[in-house]
C-alpha cells in the first residue's frame, strides 16, 4: 500500500466506473462523480479526515484498487473500506490488506475504534471480516461491525 497521488487519476477513475467493481457499493460512478471523488480523496488526504492507499501488486507495482480509512463527524469509530479491481476479487487480496490497514489504524494512529461494513449479499468480504483476529462487534440486523482496539 502506498497513499494515493495525482498519478493516481486515471486508475482511480477507472475503478469507480467498472459494472463489476462497483457491483456492491451503488454501482458505477458517472465520469464527473469519479473526478470529484479522487479531487475529494486527493484534496482530503490526512489523519482526522480520510487516508486513501492504493493497493499495489509487490512484483509489478501496478495498481490493484483502493482501501481507505474515514473519519465521520457524526461517529466514534472511523470506517475502514476497500474496493478492488475485479479482476483482483477472490485471489486473497482483501484478506491480506484489511488486516495491514486495521494494525496500521490501531498501532500507527491510535485510532480508539473501527467500522466496517458492506453488502449483504458480498460472501468473500463478510468472510474476511469474520476472519479478523480481533473480537468483532455485529450491529444487529445490518452487515456492519465494529472492531475496538484493544492495544490502547
Amino acid at each position: 500500500m502506498r497513499p494515493i497521488n495525482a498519478a493516481d487519476r486515471a486508475f482511480f477513475i477507472d475503478l469507480h466506473q467498472d459494472e463489476l467493481t462497483c457491483q456492491y457499493v451503488g454501482g458505477p460512478m458517472s465520469t464527473s462523480k469519479a473526478v470529484a471523488d479522487f479531487d475529494f480523496s486527493l484534496r482530503l488526504n490526512r489523519v482526522g479526515s480520510l487516508l486513501t492507499f492504493i493497493i499495489i501488486n509487490k512484483n509489478s507495482n501496478q495498481p490493484l484498487g483502493i482501501c481507505a480509512l474515514v473519519w465521520s463527524k457524526t461517529q466514534s469509530a472511523v470506517e475502514m473500506g476497500i474496493y478492488l479491481q475485479h479482476q483482483q476479487f477472490s485471489q486473497g487480496i482483501a484478506t491480506e490488506v484489511l488486516p495491514q490497514l486495521l494494525t496500521f489504524a490501531f498501532e500507527q494512529l491510535a485510532i480508539t475504534s473501527i467500522m466496517i461494513r458492506t453488502h449483504a449479499e458480498n460472501v468473500a468480504m463478510i468472510k474476511v471480516i469474520q476472519g479478523f483476529k480481533q473480537p468483532l462487534k455485529k450491529v444487529a440486523g445490518e452487515y456492519c461491525w465494529f472492531i475496538a482496539n484493544n492495544t490502547l
